[in-house]
């Protein structure tokens, strides 16, 4: 071990204060194996690395921080360090964040990285305005990125900017990727657009995929369609969201099969959070909904509005954009919208509503957030209550896709 000013014990105080016990440790095996590095950490008087980080313009919690990561920087000039600011480009506030985010960057040559710009195609504020939101592509290797950009068949700046969202990409083999295209039924093209959108699809069994959305019953060509609309819908759990979609389909007067059908089609059978639609299902359950009542109510409403008898495709839309509505869902309610809206609801069953609907938030599995604020503020139930005070603060939003 080094000889050393500071004892282990002064040095967990000092520098690893608030640290959790595992990174304590990895830094601690890290002196051990590079001891010269380290020395500064261990031989450094504390006053000087609090005058240090004055010097630099760092508070020192931010400092110690950055010492942890880059100890170099203990024997460095603070002058000739912020002095690289200009050679980048950079003012010495955003050089001075980018060393927060990536103190490795103290020791490179500016003209060495920037250099880097017209390797992968970047314009110098281009690449400037990368360094700034993704430090770590500084430490990409063009050798390693130029020849999987070009197996893949990505422009070099696009692919750069694939790794940077999705690092792993690099521990992939290009060629058992794109293999993945044709298993999905994808051209190279399409499938090189999914990858730009949704990088995580890289990383999915296409079997194992294509599995999940066939219990609704799609064609492996709708899916693919499916896939191309909303690419996101690969990573879902789609044998909860069925079963939750079969409860609400039910309760709104559907049969197995539609619900089926549709589940992707309207919005309010494809929530993806699951405690949003037991939520839904229990508020409805709660207060005695009966779809026939909703059926009743929106085919006279149409009728007055367009002198016309409504398709039961279009009572189904709106069906479901007056139970969206009641539940302060985002909505599209256009002018002329025939959807029920809560006020034009029978007040036997909005009072019915208001009775359970205190019951209903309280329970743990509707312990979300702000959601039990948001649909208390937005219904006006909840007066003089420990909910009212969160409601300033509350953040929650209901989006449905």
């Amino acid at each position: 071990m080094i000889n050393t000013k500071h004892t282990i014990i002064e040095i967990k105080e000092f520098y690893c204060k608030g640290l959790s016990k595992l990174k304590i440790e990895r830094f601690l095996k890290k002196t051990k194996k590079d001891p010269r590095v380290y020395s500064g950490v261990f031989n450094t008087p504390f006053n000087d690395i609090s005058n240090k980080a004055k010097d630099y313009g760092f508070i020192l919690e931010e400092f110690k921080h950055i010492i942890l990561r880059f100890p170099q920087i203990i024997g460095l000039n603070p002058e000739h360090v912020l002095s690289k600011a200009k050679r980048y480009g950079f003012s010495i506030t955003k050089f001075k964040s980018l060393i927060l985010k990536f103190p490795q960057i103290i020791a490179l040559d500016p003209e060495h990285v920037l250099n880097k710009a017209k390797i992968y195609g970047f314009t110098k504020k281009e690449f400037l305005n990368l360094m700034l939101r993704h430090p770590q592509i500084i430490a990409l290797d063009p050798r390693n990125i130029l020849p999987k950009a070009k197996i893949y068949g990505f422009d070099v700046n696009k692919f750069v900017i694939l790794i940077l969202r999705n690092p792993q990409i690099m521990d992939l083999n290009p060629e058992h990727v794109l293999s993945k295209a044709s298993v999905y039924g994808f051209t190279k093209k399409e499938f090189l657009s999914l990858i730009l959108r949704h990088p995580q699809i890289t990383g999915l069994d296409p079997e194992h995929v294509l599995k999940k959305l066939r219990i609704y019953g799609f064609s492996d060509k709708l899916i693919r369609k499916i896939i191309i609309k909303n690419p996101p819908v690969v990573d879902l759990d789609h044998n909860k969201i069925l079963r939750l979609n079969l409860r609400l389909g039910k309760l709104i007067g559907l049969d197995e099969q539609k619900i089926k059908e549709i589940s992707f089609k309207y919005y309010f059978l494809n929530i993806t959070n699951p405690y949003k639609k037991i939520a839904v299902f229990d508020v409805l359950r709660n207060f005695g909904f009966n779809p026939n009542n909703l059926d009743q109510l929106i085919k006279s409403k149409f009728y007055l509005k367009y002198n016309r008898t409504i398709s039961q495709e279009r009572l189904l839309e709106l069906k479901i954009d007056s139970i969206c509505s009641w539940l302060n869902t985002r909505i599209s309610i256009k002018e002329n919208n025939s959807c029920i809206t809560w006020s034009e609801l029978p007040l036997k069953v909005r009072n019915n509503y208001k009775k359970s609907f205190e019951d209903i938030v309280k329970k743990k599995k509707y312990a979300i957030h702000g959601m039990r604020e948001t649909i208390a503020k937005k219904r006006g139930f909840v007066k003089k209550s420990s909910l009212t005070r969160k409601l300033k603060s509350a953040k929650f939003k209901v989006r449905l896709k």
